[in-house]
């Protein structure tokens, strides 16, 4: 790891945090497949977003954010009762510091990041902007994917056989956990952009859709799979004109 490297870096993503915080957050959540990029500093594990999320939350707190937001959330309790436990597990786990990494990383920083979206997020724009970030980085991870099924680049030995893509990640499941949320959220905006008639805009978010779609086959993940199609099933029962189509279509394919 080169460490003037990453540190240059780190300020060049707090100069644009503190330029344009909405910019910044999108280009983290851009970023969030940086998680594989681990070192070590001090003999302390990290990653590249880690170090990226904290330079955020700096500059979050720095820019003294609106708290108000926070006072219509009725989740803040069942989320404080969850961090409580959370840290109880640390002194009764027979391995602290293993239970430790998992309490920063699986708790403290998404709760952290949950107060940095609620409090800066605050119009339907401001979510799209960011979802956007999240799709564009799913196509990022996606194509390299679909380059890996054609061309066997770089897919580890264990899955070079079947030719299961892996794109940037050591197995074949994380492209399925990471992209099936990020078809979701395209499929909804493919929806919302043929209610508003935006012709174009549909079509690109429908390749996109398409990329995903066989990125996620081709790396083999079947839970993804169901995953994907019970979530799109439930989304479809929310929207009054895809309901009964849906239904009809679940039930055409319990009878086959």
């Amino acid at each position: 790891m080169n460490y003037f490297l990453l540190i240059a870096l780190l300020i060049l993503f707090g100069l644009i945090c503190f330029k344009n915080f909405k910019l910044g957050l999108a280009l983290f959540i851009f970023l969030l497949p940086a998680y594989i990029i681990r070192f070590q500093f001090g003999g302390i594990p990290s990653t590249v977003l880690e170090l990226c999320f904290f330079v955020l939350f700096l500059i979050w707190l720095i820019k003294r954010p609106n708290l108000a937001p926070l006072k219509k959330i009725s989740w803040l309790a069942p989320i404080g009762l969850l961090l409580l436990a959370a840290t109880i597990n640390i002194f009764i786990s027979p391995d602290k510091l293993a239970s430790l990494g998992i309490w920063k990383a699986y708790f403290i920083e998404p709760v952290l990041f949950f107060l940095i979206l609620a409090t800066t997020l605050k119009s339907k724009k401001d979510w799209f902007y960011v979802l956007n970030a999240l799709i564009l980085s799913g196509l990022a991870i996606a194509l390299f994917a679909i380059v890996q099924k054609f061309t066997g680049l770089v897919i580890p030995d264990a899955w070079q056989q079947e030719r299961r893509v892996t794109s940037i990640f050591g197995y074949p499941n994380a492209v399925g956990l990471y992209l099936a949320p990020v078809i979701i959220v395209c499929f909804g905006f493919i929806m919302q952009a043929f209610q508003n008639k935006k012709i174009f805009h549909a079509i690109l978010y429908s390749i996109s859709f398409l990329i995903f779609s066989l990125a996620v086959f081709w790396s083999k993940t079947e839970a993804a799979w169901i995953a994907i199609l019970a979530a799109i099933f439930i989304f479809c029962l929310f929207k009054k004109k895809l309901r009964f189509p849906a239904i009809g279509l679940l039930i055409l394919l319990i009878l086959i």
